[in-house]
Protein backbone atom coordinates (compact mmCIF):
# COMPACT_ATOMS: atom_id res chain seq x y z
CA UNK A 1 0.00 0.00 0.00
CA UNK A 2 1.36 3.59 -1.03
CA UNK A 3 -1.09 6.98 0.09
CA UNK A 4 -0.79 9.98 -1.50
CA UNK A 5 -2.44 13.57 -1.07
CA UNK A 6 -4.83 14.33 -3.38
CA UNK A 7 -7.29 17.37 -2.14
CA UNK A 8 -8.10 19.49 0.98
CA UNK A 9 -6.43 20.46 4.10
CA UNK A 10 -2.55 20.24 3.10
CA UNK A 11 -1.29 20.17 6.62
CA UNK A 12 -3.06 16.87 7.51
CA UNK A 13 0.38 14.59 7.13
CA UNK A 14 -0.14 10.82 6.79
CA UNK A 15 2.34 9.26 9.63
CA UNK A 16 3.07 6.26 7.60
CA UNK A 17 2.15 6.43 4.04
CA UNK A 18 2.75 2.46 3.44
CA UNK A 19 0.23 0.96 5.65
CA UNK A 20 -3.35 -0.56 4.68
CA UNK A 21 -4.58 1.87 7.43
CA UNK A 22 -2.23 4.62 7.91
CA UNK A 23 -2.23 7.53 10.88
CA UNK A 24 -3.16 11.23 10.12
CA UNK A 25 -1.51 13.90 12.39
CA UNK A 26 -2.61 17.59 11.96
CA UNK A 27 -1.46 20.10 14.25
CA UNK A 28 -3.65 22.83 15.61
CA UNK A 29 -2.20 26.51 16.96
CA UNK A 30 -3.63 29.38 18.00
CA UNK A 31 -7.22 28.10 19.68
CA UNK A 32 -7.89 30.38 22.40
CA UNK A 33 -8.54 29.02 25.18
CA UNK A 34 -12.24 27.35 25.65
CA UNK A 35 -12.58 27.35 22.24
CA UNK A 36 -12.73 24.79 19.30
CA UNK A 37 -10.71 25.12 16.26
CA UNK A 38 -12.53 25.27 12.55
CA UNK A 39 -12.99 21.67 11.01
CA UNK A 40 -10.21 20.85 8.54
CA UNK A 41 -10.50 17.45 6.00
CA UNK A 42 -8.03 15.95 3.29
CA UNK A 43 -8.57 13.39 1.33
CA UNK A 44 -6.07 10.94 0.21
CA UNK A 45 -5.82 7.41 -2.50
CA UNK A 46 -4.07 4.74 -2.25
CA UNK A 47 -2.23 2.36 -4.74
CA UNK A 48 -2.05 -1.13 -3.78
CA UNK A 49 0.75 -3.20 -5.27
CA UNK A 50 1.21 -7.28 -5.92
CA UNK A 51 4.53 -8.00 -4.27
CA UNK A 52 4.13 -11.11 -6.19
CA UNK A 53 3.59 -10.16 -9.67
CA UNK A 54 4.31 -6.46 -9.32
CA UNK A 55 1.05 -5.39 -10.86
CA UNK A 56 -0.21 -1.82 -8.96
CA UNK A 57 -3.64 -0.30 -8.86
CA UNK A 58 -5.28 2.98 -7.74
CA UNK A 59 -8.40 2.48 -5.49
CA UNK A 60 -10.76 4.82 -4.78
CA UNK A 61 -10.04 8.23 -2.60
CA UNK A 62 -10.27 8.20 1.21
CA UNK A 63 -11.36 11.19 2.94
CA UNK A 64 -10.31 11.64 6.45
CA UNK A 65 -13.75 13.06 7.80
CA UNK A 66 -13.57 16.55 9.75
CA UNK A 67 -10.94 16.88 12.16
CA UNK A 68 -10.81 19.64 15.04
CA UNK A 69 -9.07 20.63 17.90
CA UNK A 70 -10.93 21.80 21.18
CA UNK A 71 -8.73 23.75 23.82
CA UNK A 72 -10.29 22.47 26.68
CA UNK A 73 -8.14 25.35 29.13
CA UNK A 74 -10.83 27.49 30.42
CA UNK A 75 -11.30 30.91 28.85
CA UNK A 76 -10.08 33.73 31.13
CA UNK A 77 -11.65 36.97 31.71
CA UNK A 78 -9.40 39.82 32.68
CA UNK A 79 -9.72 40.87 35.95
CA UNK A 80 -7.48 43.77 37.96
CA UNK A 81 -6.77 43.95 41.90
CA UNK A 82 -6.29 46.70 43.64
CA UNK A 83 -4.83 47.23 47.41
CA UNK A 84 -4.41 50.10 49.09
CA UNK A 85 -3.59 49.51 51.78
CA UNK A 86 -2.19 46.31 54.36
CA UNK A 87 0.20 43.08 52.66
CA UNK A 88 -1.06 39.81 52.10
CA UNK A 89 -0.72 37.11 49.04
CA UNK A 90 -2.53 37.96 45.57
CA UNK A 91 -3.52 34.46 44.01
CA UNK A 92 -2.40 33.16 40.37
CA UNK A 93 -5.95 33.24 38.71
CA UNK A 94 -6.73 29.65 36.84
CA UNK A 95 -6.25 30.75 32.77
CA UNK A 96 -4.04 33.85 33.37
CA UNK A 97 -1.50 34.03 30.30
CA UNK A 98 0.38 37.61 31.61
CA UNK A 99 0.58 39.67 34.39
CA UNK A 100 1.02 43.68 35.04
CA UNK A 101 2.28 44.68 38.18
CA UNK A 102 2.49 48.83 39.23
CA UNK A 103 3.44 49.37 42.33
CA UNK A 104 3.32 53.34 44.02
CA UNK A 105 5.40 54.69 47.01
CA UNK A 106 3.60 56.76 49.50
CA UNK A 107 4.28 60.53 49.70
CA UNK A 108 6.55 62.11 52.02
CA UNK A 109 5.23 64.41 54.73
CA UNK A 110 5.66 68.29 54.40
CA UNK A 111 7.66 69.98 57.27
CA UNK A 112 6.74 72.24 59.40
CA UNK A 113 6.47 75.96 60.13
CA UNK A 114 7.18 78.28 62.53
CA UNK A 115 5.46 81.47 63.67
CA UNK A 116 6.97 83.34 66.42
CA UNK A 117 4.51 85.62 66.94
CA UNK A 118 6.25 89.04 66.20
CA UNK A 119 5.88 89.03 62.59
CA UNK A 120 8.60 85.98 61.97
CA UNK A 121 6.60 83.52 59.58
CA UNK A 122 8.54 80.47 58.12
CA UNK A 123 6.81 77.67 55.88
CA UNK A 124 8.00 74.00 55.87
CA UNK A 125 8.72 72.03 52.77
CA UNK A 126 6.58 69.89 50.68
CA UNK A 127 7.02 66.37 50.77
CA UNK A 128 8.34 64.50 47.76
CA UNK A 129 5.64 61.70 46.03
CA UNK A 130 6.11 58.16 45.73
CA UNK A 131 7.63 56.48 42.53
CA UNK A 132 5.96 53.95 40.54
CA UNK A 133 7.54 50.47 39.41
CA UNK A 134 6.14 48.47 36.21
CA UNK A 135 6.52 44.47 35.60
CA UNK A 136 4.97 42.79 33.09
CA UNK A 137 5.21 38.44 33.26
CA UNK A 138 3.90 35.90 31.49
CA UNK A 139 2.02 33.23 33.24
CA UNK A 140 2.20 29.38 32.59
CA UNK A 141 -0.15 26.53 33.41
CA UNK A 142 2.03 25.67 36.36
CA UNK A 143 1.57 29.16 38.03
CA UNK A 144 -1.87 28.72 38.58
CA UNK A 145 -2.86 28.87 42.43
CA UNK A 146 0.31 29.68 43.09
CA UNK A 147 0.64 33.36 44.97
CA UNK A 148 2.89 36.50 44.82
CA UNK A 149 3.65 38.75 47.93
CA UNK A 150 2.75 42.34 48.10
CA UNK A 151 3.03 44.80 50.98
CA UNK A 152 1.57 48.92 50.41
CA UNK A 153 3.54 51.36 51.55
CA UNK A 154 2.14 53.79 53.85
CA UNK A 155 2.89 57.58 53.78
CA UNK A 156 6.36 57.64 53.19
CA UNK A 157 6.78 54.18 52.58
CA UNK A 158 7.73 51.60 50.08
CA UNK A 159 5.25 49.59 48.50
CA UNK A 160 6.79 46.39 46.89
CA UNK A 161 5.86 43.33 45.27
CA UNK A 162 7.72 39.91 45.23
CA UNK A 163 7.47 35.92 43.97
CA UNK A 164 8.63 33.48 41.32
CA UNK A 165 7.12 32.04 38.51
CA UNK A 166 8.12 29.73 35.91
CA UNK A 167 9.00 32.61 33.37
CA UNK A 168 11.44 34.31 36.29
CA UNK A 169 11.17 36.07 39.28
CA UNK A 170 9.22 39.62 40.67
CA UNK A 171 11.17 42.14 43.33
CA UNK A 172 9.91 45.28 42.61
CA UNK A 173 10.05 48.31 44.77
CA UNK A 174 8.49 51.61 44.60
CA UNK A 175 9.94 53.62 47.24
CA UNK A 176 8.48 56.29 49.54
CA UNK A 177 8.66 60.14 49.16
CA UNK A 178 11.13 62.16 51.29
CA UNK A 179 9.64 64.48 53.61
CA UNK A 180 10.06 68.21 53.60
CA UNK A 181 11.97 69.62 55.61
CA UNK A 182 11.17 71.64 59.07
CA UNK A 183 12.22 75.57 58.79
CA UNK A 184 15.23 76.44 60.41
CA UNK A 185 14.40 79.80 62.51
CA UNK A 186 12.81 83.37 61.03
CA UNK A 187 13.36 83.34 57.54
CA UNK A 188 14.46 79.90 56.74
CA UNK A 189 11.91 78.59 55.12
CA UNK A 190 12.12 73.97 54.69
CA UNK A 191 13.00 72.59 51.92
CA UNK A 192 10.91 70.46 49.99
CA UNK A 193 11.55 66.60 49.97
CA UNK A 194 12.79 64.12 47.53
CA UNK A 195 10.90 62.07 45.22
CA UNK A 196 10.52 58.27 45.66
CA UNK A 197 13.35 55.98 44.05
CA UNK A 198 11.81 52.89 42.54
CA UNK A 199 13.60 49.27 41.35
CA UNK A 200 12.65 45.74 39.69
CA UNK A 201 9.99 47.25 37.24
CA UNK A 202 10.61 47.25 33.52
CA UNK A 203 9.44 50.59 33.95
CA UNK A 204 11.00 52.32 36.93
CA UNK A 205 10.04 56.33 37.98
CA UNK A 206 10.74 58.54 40.78
CA UNK A 207 8.74 60.23 42.45
CA UNK A 208 8.34 64.13 42.18
CA UNK A 209 9.91 66.18 44.49
CA UNK A 210 8.33 68.79 46.83
CA UNK A 211 8.00 72.56 46.60
CA UNK A 212 10.22 74.48 48.87
CA UNK A 213 8.70 76.19 51.37
CA UNK A 214 7.48 79.89 50.27
CA UNK A 215 3.70 80.26 51.86
CA UNK A 216 3.10 76.52 52.54
CA UNK A 217 5.71 73.87 50.37
CA UNK A 218 3.48 72.32 48.18
CA UNK A 219 3.59 68.70 48.33
CA UNK A 220 4.70 66.33 44.96
CA UNK A 221 2.89 65.87 42.75
CA UNK A 222 1.52 61.81 42.90
CA UNK A 223 2.38 59.69 39.87
CA UNK A 224 -1.23 58.93 38.06
CA UNK A 225 -2.65 60.48 41.04
CA UNK A 226 -1.21 58.17 44.44
CA UNK A 227 0.94 58.52 46.34
CA UNK A 228 1.53 62.63 46.60
CA UNK A 229 3.54 64.41 49.37
CA UNK A 230 1.98 66.40 52.06
CA UNK A 231 2.40 70.26 52.39
CA UNK A 232 4.54 72.06 54.62
CA UNK A 233 2.94 74.12 57.67
CA UNK A 234 2.52 77.67 57.53
CA UNK A 235 1.69 80.77 59.55
CA UNK A 236 -0.21 78.20 62.71
CA UNK A 237 -0.97 75.88 59.70
CA UNK A 238 -0.29 72.34 60.13
CA UNK A 239 1.96 70.28 58.38
CA UNK A 240 -0.25 67.22 55.99
CA UNK A 241 1.04 63.50 55.99
CA UNK A 242 1.90 62.32 52.13
CA UNK A 243 -0.96 60.02 50.40
CA UNK A 244 -0.22 56.36 50.79
CA UNK A 245 0.52 54.10 47.97
CA UNK A 246 -0.91 51.31 45.82
CA UNK A 247 -0.25 47.88 44.54
CA UNK A 248 -2.33 46.67 41.02
CA UNK A 249 -2.27 43.42 39.95
CA UNK A 250 -3.70 42.82 36.39
CA UNK A 251 -4.34 40.01 34.94
CA UNK A 252 -5.26 39.11 31.41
Amino acid sequence: WHWDYVSGDASCALANANVQNPTVNRTFSGVANGTTSSAVSATFAPTVTDTATGASYQRDAVSTGNMSWQNTIPAFSPVTNTYDSGSGDEAVPSGAVSLTITAYGGGGPGGNGTDDGEGFQTTGGGGGSGAKSVKTISIASGDWAGTLAYSVGGAAAASTASGSLTNGSISIAAGGGGGGNDTGGPGDNGSGGSGGSASGGDSNTSGNAGANGIDGGAGGSGIDGIGGGGNGGFAGIGATDGAGGQVVFAWT
